[in-house]
């Protein structure tokens, strides 16, 4: 509450106008301090005012727009939960393929080479029979 006062008190030294005891006898009567700068001040916060509420209004419809057109088809918790599962589990598939073609391909390679070795060994053995008769 002082610091009402205190701004109020602030107010009228800025205005150059009066602050003593006597200025603040009650009844009415007589013009508020301020005179037509605080009646100016007051109708530009009423215009303030109204600026305001057309825009909360605004704002207003448009959250309603978004909560019934947009909110309703957002993903949620749950459908990520789900969709996090079907992703788990189909990461978890490729790995074994993965593992699968792994294997395959090093048996495929492991046999590719003793077939080779073995047809070389046999071309050897076939060219050393075949110069050491003659």
């Amino acid at each position: 509450m002082s610091d009402k006062i205190r701004y109020l008190r602030e107010d009228y030294r800025l205005h150059d106008l009066p602050v003593s005891n006597e200025s603040k006898k009650g009844g009415g009567g007589s013009e508020p301090p301020g005179g037509d700068k605080l009646e100016k001040r007051v109708e530009e916060l009423e215009k303030s005012v109204k600026n305001l509420e057309v825009s909360l209004g605004k704002i207003e419809v448009t959250l309603d727009g978004l909560r019934t057109n947009v909110f309703p088809n957002l993903t949620t918790k749950a459908d990520l939960a789900n969709e996090m599962g079907t992703v788990n589990q189909s990461i978890a598939n490729f790995r074994t393929d993965i593992t699968r073609v792994e294997s395959t391909l090093i048996k495929w390679f492991i046999t590719t080479a003793l077939l080779l070795s073995g047809g070389v060994g046999a071309i050897a053995f076939g060219l050393a029979r075949a110069l050491g008769k003659g």
